[in-house]
């Protein structure tokens, strides 16, 4: 759903109206200008003002947990960096990180909770919050060069693009630094450019620009198995032109993008379905002169935990919620999203609906939903979004009413693994519907969920 766009200044900071799609960013390397596009339609969405130093180029950044935008600038020729920080919603600044401890650093990625940057003399690994340097891994496996990409799996493991003779892609744990071996070896002369998503089947595919020589036409994506360095086949052979390749960058719904040169000497960004190769077309043609890094918006994160009531005796872990975003005292949901509880009751939901309040609501199978009213949610996302529901929905339509006594009615002195057993009516949880689950539907007998 497109809302459509105005475009204001804030500051010097150009901004874009709402938009439900996610944002991708692509650094200008002449100017520094980081400019933005829509991922559904390509539109141009502003920019953020150039913050870098004389002598540096932007040469890759990401967006961190905390919804900032980490710019990673590199000077060419002495090799001094640093990262710098902005939010890309308001343009404003937000200090510098890891400067003085970077030698010719060239790219960048970040786990739950540790931002790393690969460099000449290895992986180094930093506190995205305070900057403060914690250790490095990969030293002495490879010689790292000024176009090598770095990513981290779901499953907590960083691939980096190793820059050996014959190249290929080292594994290391993302927490301790194990080398857990390579793959990707030898497939082509270079390699630029790394990025892995989980597909639809959720297995981790990396994406890796490569070139085998100089010329139009050589520079192409391969794809691998992340896990366990199957080879899947390439796409957007052909599709490079001129002898340039800057970046890449996958959204949240399996498009891929690579920044390229074109005979035009107009730079932009190619689109692909990531998963079969389909070409999707360009994005911000003529913006930009030359770009060293893409980067896609990363989701804001929702947590808190669902209380089922004391009612409920059965076991938390799995139990599926819904939880909906509206506008606040909107009728429509503008995302939903559906997950599964802790032992504790904990839950945590991904949402590009952020930098804004907004009405939060969580329903489970047989309790009435709950609304929290006018919850800000920040760049970074919010925690603590807590629920105490309801018991007593039997047929889930957010009302306890007559309707639910049928529904316990037919399912009465039934046990789990009997035809007539209905999870919906054990609201106690005890595998048996019974008297007690009656009391419970009587004591909570015409209330209405919020909606």
């Amino acid at each position: 759903m497109n809302l459509g766009r105005s475009v204001i200044v804030f500051g010097c900071f150009v901004l874009g109206g709402f938009a439900s799609a996610e944002t991708i960013f692509v650094p200008d390397s002449s100017n520094g200008l980081i400019f933005k596009f829509d991922s559904v339609d390509g539109t141009y969405d502003g920019y953020a003002p150039s913050l870098v130093p004389s002598g540096m180029t932007i040469v890759d950044l990401d967006q961190g947990p905390d919804g900032y935008l980490y710019v990673l600038c590199s000077n060419l020729g002495t090799g001094a960096g640093r990262v710098h920080r902005i939010n890309p919603y308001d343009g404003s600044y937000q200090g510098a990180v890891a400067d003085g401890f970077l030698s010719y650093a060239n790219s960048i990625a970040f786990s739950s909770n540790t931002m790393f940057i690969c460099d000449s003399v290895g992986i180094k690994k930093f506190d995205p919050v305070d900057g403060s340097y914690e250790g490095m891994i990969g030293a002495g496996f490879t010689t790292y060069g000024a176009y090598d990409g770095m990513a981290v799996d779901q499953g907590g493991v960083l691939s980096v693009v190793s820059r050996a003779a014959t190249p290929s892609i080292l594994r290391f744990d993302s927490n301790d630094g194990t080398y857990k071996g390579s793959y990707a070896f030898g497939f082509a002369n270079t390699y630029y450019s790394l990025d892995i998503v989980r597909d639809s089947l959720g297995a981790d595919i990396a994406y890796v620009v490569v070139n085998d020589s100089s010329g139009n036409g050589q520079y192409r994506s391969l794809r691998f198995n992340e896990t366990d360095g199957t080879y899947l086949g390439a796409l957007a052979t052909g599709f490079f032109q001129s002898s340039g390749a800057g970046g890449s960058a996958i959204d949240s719904a399996g498009n891929v993008y690579f920044g390229t040169n074109t005979t035009a000497s107009q730079w932009c960004a190619m689109r692909f379905v990531a998963n079969d190769g389909t070409y999707k077309g360009l994005l911000g043609f003529g913006f930009f002169t030359g770009t060293r890094a893409l980067a896609a918006e990363q989701p804001a994160k929702i947590c808190g935990d669902v209380d089922l009531s004391a009612s409920w005796f059965g076991p938390y872990a799995g139990m599926p919620v819904t939880i909906e975003i509206r506008a606040v005292g909107g009728a429509v949901p503008l995302d939903t999203q559906t997950t599964v509880l802790d032992a504790s009751g904990n839950y945590c939901v991904n949402t590009f609906l952020r930098n804004g309040n907004y009405d939060i609501y969580c329903k489970a199978s047989h309790w009435l939903k709950k609304r929290n009213s006018n919850v800000a949610i920040g760049i970074g996302g919010v925690n603590g979004v807590n629920f105490l529901l309801t018991n007593g929905d039997c047929n889930n339509d957010n009302f306890n009413d007559f309707f639910d006594y049928l529904v316990l009615s037919a399912a009465y002195e039934s046990v789990f693994g009997d035809a007539t057993y209905n999870a919906g009516a054990d609201l106690n949880g005890d595998l048996a519907v019974d008297f007690f689950d009656y009391l419970i539907l009587s004591d909570k007998y015409e209330l209405d969920g919020d909606d």
